[in-house]
């Protein structure tokens, strides 16, 4: 039974990014990535406290702190901060991607790190997954400048996110989710923080929150990612390990695609289509073969 949370959990998350990539791929057209990282991150503390509040507040160790710490800097203030970037040059649909390729390089190291194996079946199951969401992902993409240097940015920051995922997942046994996020996101916004002020660049990254429209759509973006993506990508690895979870997040492509729909009336090809289907049989082979 909490596997199948685990899978639903999952499975939010990943929506929620999608939602989330879609808004900030509007924000990035007017605020710099670093400042998308320190707002959102910055939001994002001042929401898990109020959960905190909630549950309860809880003291890691030292220990705890530390990789928690290191999650932060390095998944959040450094991997976010390059997604936003690729976001900027690549686009939406050409930057999941690299989002996919960074879902398989954590189940590698959940692998050699966690010691995590799936059945015959399930990966099987995770390769239809992929499969699928490499057919939407391939069906079109657009000629963008600077795509190289898009290209590399979405590379680093999905290897920040697979370290960063398998350093959280190492401390959830003994720290809840709530707890696990908060202390997190608290680091990130220190470490980019510290940046802004010597780069003396964080009045430049307020400028864009002036427009009531931005920072209408920050705050809402703000509450979808924290709860809906860092939150429930994080609770997810409580029930369910690191290999599973990665490779279910890999159905936030297909999310896009929706919301693309629903928001900018970008309609899906035939081909979008068959690869939703491919995918959501996979997503079904991991759940019954479990």
């Amino acid at each position: 039974m909490m596997f199948i949370v685990g899978v639903l959990i999952a499975i939010l998350s990943a929506a929620s990014w999608a939602m989330g990539t879609i808004i900030f791929d509007k924000i990035g057209k007017k605020m710099p990535a670093e400042g998308i990282t320190f707002f959102k991150s910055a939001m994002s503390v001042l929401l898990m406290a109020a959960l905190m509040l909630v549950f309860g507040f809880e003291m890691p160790t030292g220990r705890q702190l530390l990789f928690l710490a290191l999650s932060g800097l390095i998944g959040i203030s450094i991997g976010d901060t390059l997604f936003f970037r690729s976001l900027q040059h690549l686009g939406v649909k050409m930057q999941v991607l690299y989002f996919i390729l960074g879902q398989v390089l954590t189940v590698f190291l959940s692998y050699l790190f966690l010691g995590e194996i799936l059945t015959l079946l399930q990966y099987i199951g995770a390769f239809v997954v992929i499969v699928g969401v490499l057919l939407v992902i391939f069906d079109k993409q657009d000629n963008r400048p600077n795509k190289f240097k898009g290209i590399i940015e979405g590379l680093l920051a999905m290897i920040c996110y697979s370290v960063s995922i398998i350093l959280i997942k190492s401390v959830l046994d003994d720290v809840s989710a709530v707890t696990a996020t908060f202390y997190r996101m608290l680091f990130s916004v220190v470490f980019v923080l510290i940046g802004g002020l010597f780069g003396k660049k964080v009045k430049v990254w307020a400028e864009p929150l002036k427009q009531r429209n931005i920072l209408t759509l920050f705050a809402v973006n703000a509450v979808i990612v924290t709860y809906g993506g860092f939150l429930m990508s994080v609770l997810a690895l409580k029930y369910i390990d690191v290999s599973i979870a990665s490779i279910l997040s890999t159905t936030e492509p297909l999310f896009t695609l929706l919301f693309a729909f629903l928001i900018n009336k970008d309609k899906p090809t035939k081909r979008e289509l068959i690869g939703a289907a491919i995918t959501f049989i996979g997503v079904l082979m991991m759940i019954i073969f479990q």
